[in-house]
């Protein structure tokens, strides 16, 4: 929760926006919830996985499955032409940020709160597509300490629902099957709580 709300802090999600996120996974809801709550008029839902992008309608979301859709070509149609006011990007692959970057309008904002780690280094033609729209472009780790303390009153609040991203509940002795399932997206997971 405090990852999905710093992205949409970082990306300054602002009343009227539209925002794009990219990725439904656990960081993906949070980072979603967050730009409702901070009053973005519509959240573009980008995932692969259709049980995922079920649950981001259901919370209020267009959801998109790039697959289907052409992410720019259905930002475009939902703001006159102009792009998305910001992106978060919640998967950590080259080619999400890149299509972070692409779907913001000119002066548009990018959050990266998506882990990019490993042998994967992300390659941006720059001066078109960074200062030729002016963008600006935010990522970092997050500190829970300093967003916890501004997430609890909304969960007390029952603004925000920690719980909601829950969806299998395994004993310790099931670790192994726990991860593969999540590993696997099987059995429409979303998160797995392992309970002594």
């Amino acid at each position: 929760m405090p990852t999905g709300y710093m992205g949409a802090e970082l990306a300054e999600v602002s009343p009227g926006d539209t925002v794009v996120v990219i990725g439904c996974g656990p960081v993906g809801v949070f980072a979603q919830l967050s730009s409702l709550i901070r009053g973005a008029a519509t959240v573009v839902a980008v995932d692969l996985d259709i049980g995922r992008l079920k649950k981001a309608e259901d919370r209020g979301c267009r959801p998109l499955n790039p697959a289907k859709e052409d992410l720019n070509e259905v930002v475009k149609s939902l703001t006159d032409g102009r792009g998305a006011d910001c992106a978060i990007e919640a998967v950590g692959k080259p080619t999400t940020v890149q299509a972070a970057l692409e779907s913001v309008r000119s002066g548009g904002k990018v959050s990266v709160i998506g882990v990019v780690a490993g042998d994967e280094q992300i390659t941006i033609d720059f001066l078109p597509l960074v200062m030729g729209k002016n963008l600006t472009i935010r990522s970092g780790i997050v500190n829970p300490q300093y967003y916890i303390p501004k997430l609890m009153p909304m969960i007390q609040q029952g603004r925000l629902d920690p719980t909601e991203i829950i969806t299998h509940r395994l004993s310790l002795s099931d670790v192994p099957r726990g991860y593969e399932i999540f590993d696997n997206h099987d059995e429409d997971v979303l998160k797995v709580v392992m309970t002594p």
